[in-house]
């Protein structure tokens, strides 16, 4: 690279930089871009006063060392700067402003790069774009970045390095990697959480144990890890909400995301835990979920029924029960939750008017347990056994087969008269343009449109008929299934079935919910009134082989259906 003679009197600053506070990357990198200047400085027999050494970003202005770099200049110690290149000096605009502000004074005479030389006279224009460029391939990094950490958490993967008992997948490929169990680590922090759960240890106690007896080590990273774990770091891992799924990403920001990761406790165990803890653990975001909530209206006053939940601790001292929510003691002795040995807790879902409407309103909660036990109450009144579903589905058939024989009927004369209907528009039309009623004296211009509006009502008529008679017995015989098989098994759904399908099942089978004075009312649909009457005459042929043991009565019941008049018409009417 050529240097001119003029530039080789000027006074000279090395200036290296490094981003990253990764030590060793630190290290070698500063050492490289020193040797290979320091050449730079040597061959063109530059006259260098100090080698100015920084690790620190450049894509916010405010770098000590630079700093420093710059009132050398502009108070005229130096004038010249070799550097790796232009990023090396900056990557945000203000500082790009400064080096090419003191070169257009001609303060700064020259910027010195192992590959080129940027002179005061050089095209400003030239120098711009090249910072410019540095500073837009930061912007362009930290976007992408950004973007792909939050397209992984919305995958559900929480980005960074992951908490105790997990590791990274560091063997996938990029956008496929997941968080996987550490085999050593998980099984261990997961009996620390149950030591804690029991109520007898402290924190420092399982951190004791862990320590000494399991000869726990924190898994060893490239700068940090090996180690025991400390106190501090144990009470993170039982106040963090990601050993039980979800996560908050970044910390801090209340945005809240459920990981796809394998849990290593349940939802109750970490609210259990957080109790136990005291004002050491975090509660987990509130994002409490509610079966009935936004379907019951209040029997006094319409308002909406909502539900709202309660923890509360016994007491093993005096016995008081208190609610736990941001207590660390008891109310009544003032025991600390963190001595008491095994308390005993208690979790309530309550039920009731938000009394939006009437502030006043007199009616009381009902316990979760209450309410489902009513709606259980009413899916028994509709329940039938699987042999009267199966023989319902198979007389629906029947029914369904011999209704398409009839419908074959019904179809042909519907076709007859559409026949007969295009015929008569189609002469209505002839006689319209017919040569002997060019006067309009064998049919007038107000008859034709008043009789082609007719026809054309008839027509459509016998199309929407063409198309809803099948239609409707499709729909009738699939209904029916729907409601069969429902009415077989909608109880045993209900009783072990999550939240959203306890929500779809008592909208299914029931509407205008209403709650007064504790008691839940349901008006059924008329497909259900039908199996709710039906169903009292099964028990009542159920009941007859109810003393035989060890037989499957199955075919005697088909047959007893079959020959029932009051079920037919029960099934008809579905």
């Amino acid at each position: 690279m050529y240097i001119p003679s003029e530039l080789i009197q000027l006074k000279y600053d090395i200036y290296i930089r490094r981003s990253s506070d990764d030590t060793d990357h630190q290290v070698a990198s500063l050492g490289s871009q020193k040797e290979v200047l320091v050449k730079v400085e040597k061959e063109n027999g530059l006259k260098v006063l100090r080698i100015a050494e920084e690790s620190m970003s450049a894509k916010q202005p405010g770098r000590p060392v630079f700093n420093e770099e710059i009132q050398r200049i502009e108070q005229g110690i130096i004038q010249g700067l070799i550097i790796w290149d232009l990023s090396r000096g900056s990557r945000n605009p203000v500082d790009s402003g400064t080096l090419s502000w003191l070169l257009q004074k001609e303060k700064l005479k020259a910027i010195v790069t192992p590959h080129r030389v940027y002179l005061s006279q050089d095209n400003v224009l030239l120098l711009n774009i090249e910072f410019g460029q540095a500073n837009q391939f930061l912007r362009d990094l930290s976007r992408n970045v950004k973007r792909g950490l939050q397209t992984k958490r919305n995958n559900g993967w929480r980005p960074g390095i992951v908490p105790e008992g997990y590791m990274n997948d560091n063997v996938s490929e990029r956008g496929k990697k997941e968080i996987l169990i550490d085999p050593i680590r998980f099984p261990l922090i997961r009996k620390a959480w149950d030591l804690l759960l029991t109520g007898n240890y402290s924190v420092a106690q399982i951190l004791r144990i862990m320590t000494v007896k399991w000869g726990y080590r924190t898994n060893k990273h490239k700068q940090f890890g090996g180690k025991p774990l400390s106190r501090s770091g144990l009470y993170c891992i039982f106040s963090n909400t990601f050993y039980y799924g979800d996560f908050e990403s970044p910390v801090g920001s209340n945005n809240w995301y459920i990981g796809k990761h394998t849990p290593m406790i349940t939802k109750e165990e970490y609210d259990r835990a957080q109790i136990l803890l005291g004002k050491k653990g975090k509660p987990r975001p509130k994002t409490h979920e509610f079966a009935f909530t936004g379907m019951i209206h209040c029997g006094e006053c319409s308002g909406m029924v909502t539900a709202e939940e309660k923890w509360q601790i016994r007491c093993t001292a005096c016995k008081t029960k208190f609610s736990s929510l941001n207590k660390t003691e008891c109310s009544n002795c003032r025991l600390p939750i963190a001595q008491m040995s095994k308390p005993k807790l208690f979790h309530y879902v309550y039920y009731h008017c938000s009394k939006r409407f009437n502030k006043n309103c007199t009616q009381k909660v009902i316990r979760l347990e209450k309410l489902e036990d009513q709606i259980d109450f009413l899916l028994s009144q509709i329940e039938i056994p699987e042999s009267f579903k199966q023989w319902a589905i198979t007389y629906l058939n029947e029914l369904h087969d011999n209704e398409s024989v009839e419908q074959q009927a019904v179809n042909g004369s519907i076709d007859e008269t559409y026949s007969d209907c295009l015929t008569r528009i189609s002469n209505l039309v002839k006689l319209k343009i017919s040569p002997m009623n060019t006067d309009g004296s064998v049919l007038s211009d107000e008859d034709f449109a008043k009789q082609m509006e007719e026809l054309k009502k008839e027509k459509t008529g016998l199309e929407g008929q063409k198309k809803l008679l099948g239609k409707r017995v499709d729909d009738w015989l699939e209904l029916s299934e729907k409601t069969f098989n429902f009415a077989c098994y909608a109880r045993l759904r209900f009783q072990h079935g999550t939240l959203q399908e306890k929500k779809e099942i008592l909208a299914t089978v029931g509407s205008n919910l209403i709650l007064n004075d504790r008691l839940l009312s349901v008006t059924l649909p008329k497909p259900f009134v039908a199996v709710e009457k039906a169903k009292i005459e099964v028990d009542r042929l159920v009941a007859q082989f109810e003393p035989v043991e060890k037989l499957d009565p199955t075919a005697q019941l088909i047959q007893l259906y079959a020959q029932n008049m009051t079920l037919q018409g029960c099934s008809d009417s579905n």
